[in-house]
């Protein structure tokens, strides 16, 4: 979820009580870890189905996530005594944006063009305190 989530950083995890939205961040856990990713793709309310869930810029495929793995949605983040909220609907959207422009978005043919995906990566970058050298 680099460069919105690092190591060292603080989260706030809230309870699930409605449905995740596509670009909401869950917390689950994963091979005995626990692991935030984007939501990509939601069932309709009240649907069976799984959630398709992947991190912001990484290289994997997206996982198909039942609704029962789901423990909360990651609110906000904190790092150097800021906070973050990461429900905004601007920061959802490029995260959105930032899964269609990762490596696993590009070897599916969701490409987004260079300048368009440099401009994306250095917009979260932004957003998130960090320098994207």
């Amino acid at each position: 979820m680099s460069p919105l989530l690092a190591p060292g950083d603080a989260i706030r995890v809230g309870p699930v009580r409605e449905a995740p939205e596509r670009g909401d961040i869950v917390l689950y856990l994963s091979g005995g870890a626990f692991v935030a990713h984007r939501v990509l793709h939601a069932p309709r309310p009240g649907a069976p189905g799984a959630y398709l869930v992947k991190g912001d810029f990484t290289a994997g495929g997206a996982e198909a996530l039942p609704r029962d793995r789901i423990l909360g949605l990651v609110l906000a983040r904190e790092r150097r005594g800021r906070s973050l909220d990461l429900r905004s609907r601007a920061l959802r959207t490029l995260g959105l944006l930032a899964s269609a422009a990762s490596p696993w978005a590009v070897r599916s043919g969701l490409l987004l063009p260079r300048p368009l995906r440099r401009a994306l990566k250095a917009a979260l970058f932004r957003l998130a305190g960090v320098r994207s050298d």
